[in-house]
């Protein structure tokens, strides 16, 4: 049961890679609030991506997510 819910958890990460310095100049354009500094943490991984953009834009984690992954597949 735990190795399912791992899959799922799994299938549903957001995948950066190479699409990162894109993805950058996008939240910046998109969300004016974040900072540098925060698109430094930003690069560490997806929850800390996700925790941030949700505070500076006031939008749910799911509002978010859904962003980065449209955004991501534009590019």
């Amino acid at each position: 049961m735990r190795s399912e819910e791992m899959q799922r958890e799994e299938k549903s990460r957001i995948k950066l890679g190479a699409n990162w310095s894109n993805l950058r100049g996008r939240i910046k354009k998109d969300f004016p609030d974040v900072t540098n500094s925060d698109l430094q943490f930003m690069s560490r991984g997806e929850n800390e991506l996700i925790s941030r953009l949700q505070n500076k834009s006031g939008k749910t984690k799911s509002q978010v997510r859904d962003w980065i992954r449209s955004t991501a597949k534009i590019m």
